[in-house]
Parts: structure tokens; C-alpha cells; sequence
């Protein structure tokens, strides 16, 4: 595995977590984070947004109380305990960029990033979630790899669903 390769594990590591402390070292001082589509008009973050964000999306979901309803359909939640978790479906290494495919990953809870939704492999609807990251480095003046800026590319259809909620006032 690249160096690479490397630092995109911790960041992963990092958001499944809630420790961003774990990729912050890799990261350069002016890293960016883009959530796209554009459309959706998530601001970019800086590195210290970032950490704030790693650290909200977990205690949110960690807040997440059994019997809660999610979106105004069937699935609600059937556990004390959702984690963020993915499984990895595919990478590529190149030099100076890492892309990498992922789902959210049974048996832990499945939800969009903006924790809208939540469900478990209980037979109930699959409503897991696919996001694409590309990531760009540089490199610091040892010639070591630092992580520049991460693209997150989210799932159309969670993310869709999620604007139709912020459109309604709703909190998401």
C-alpha cells in the first residue's frame, strides 16, 4: 500500500471514529474539503471545519435514540448504538491523487453524512449509502505526502432527499 493510500485510511479512520486528531497530522495546513454536487451548496471546509464536522456527524449519530423515526417513512431506529462505518468497494492510487469508492457497510448503522437517515439489516429497506472521494496531495518540504483537499462526491438520491428537507425548514 502507498503512502498514499496510507493517509486516506486514517482519514477514513478518522470519520468511523470521531477522532479527525488520527488524519489531522497528514493533512496540509491550508487542506480544503468540497462536498458535491455543488448544487446542494455545502460550504467548503478548512482543515479545523473538518474536525469540527468528523466530531459532529458521530455525536449525532451517537444521540440517535431507539424508536426514532427518520424521514417520514418506515425506517426508524432499532438500536442504541450507530456508528459510521464503511466498507470499501474500490481504490485507485495514482500519483498525487487517491480516489476511493465506498458504502456504508453492514451491520452498522447506514446514513447519509447529514445523518437524515438511518437503517439496519433487519429486513427492512436497504437504503445504504455510496459516496466517491477524490483526494489530492502535495508535499511537505521533506518530500513526505500531505493531504491537500478532499472532493466528496454524495449519494444524488440521499442527498436529494435531504434538500427537499432543508427546503421544508426542517433540521437535517
Amino acid at each position: 500500500m502507498s503512502t498514499q493510500l496510507d493517509i486516506v485510511y486514517k482519514l477514513k479512520e478518522a470519520l468511523e471514529t470521531a477522532n479527525p486528531e488520527v488524519a489531522t497530522p497528514f493533512m496540509a495546513d491550508d487542506f480544503t474539503h468540497r462536498a458535491l454536487p455543488a448544487q446542494l451548496g455545502v460550504p467548503q471546509r478548512t482543515k479545523d471545519q473538518w474536525k469540527t464536522h468528523v466530531v459532529a456527524i458521530n455525536a449525532g449519530l451517537k444521540s440517535l435514540k431507539v424508536g426514532t423515526y427518520l424521514w417520514s417513512g418506515p425506517v426508524h431506529v432499532q438500536t442504541s448504538s450507530c456508528q459510521l462505518q464503511f466498507e470499501v468497494l474500490d481504490t485507485i492510487d495514482n500519483p498525487g491523487s487517491v480516489t476511493l469508492h465506498v458504502s456504508h457497510a453492514p451491520p452498522y448503522c447506514r446514513v447519509t453524512l447529514s445523518m437524515a437517515r438511518c437503517a439496519f439489516d433487519d429486513g427492512e429497506q436497504d437504503i445504504s449509502v455510496e459516496i466517491v472521494f477524490v483526494f489530492k496531495f502535495t508535499q511537505d518540504e521533506t518530500g513526505a505526502p500531505k493531504l491537500l483537499s478532499m472532493l466528496e462526491f454524495m449519494d444524488s438520491l440521499a442527498m436529494v432527499k435531504v434538500a427537499e428537507r432543508q427546503a421544508k425548514g426542517e433540521k437535517v
